[in-house]
């Protein structure tokens, strides 16, 4: 699987304007006129599509998207905390 871990689907364009080996940066775009472009998915995508019902332990390297999929486990956390869920 060729994606990237995001907080939503979308697609995100990884640029490297210093050209140094290991910097890079990721920012969601909608145009198609970026050269590298990547399809972005959430965990909750992954878990439908390989048909999950949990995560015992989740290791990620997702260097520069902390604060998106972060964002996306705190919303869920939230959730499940809810007397409503």
């Amino acid at each position: 699987m060729r994606a990237a871990l995001w907080d939503r689907k979308t697609q995100l364009s990884i640029t490297n304007p210093e050209a140094s080996s290991w910097a890079f940066i990721v920012n969601e775009t909608n145009s198609s006129e970026q050269t590298s472009l990547v399809d972005a998915l959430s965990i909750q995508d992954l878990m439908e599509q390989y048909k999950l019902p949990m995560i015992d332990i989740l290791k990620l390297d997702i260097e520069g998207a902390e604060k998106q999929v972060f964002f996306w486990l705190h919303r869920m956390a939230r959730k499940r905390k809810s007397p409503h869920c």
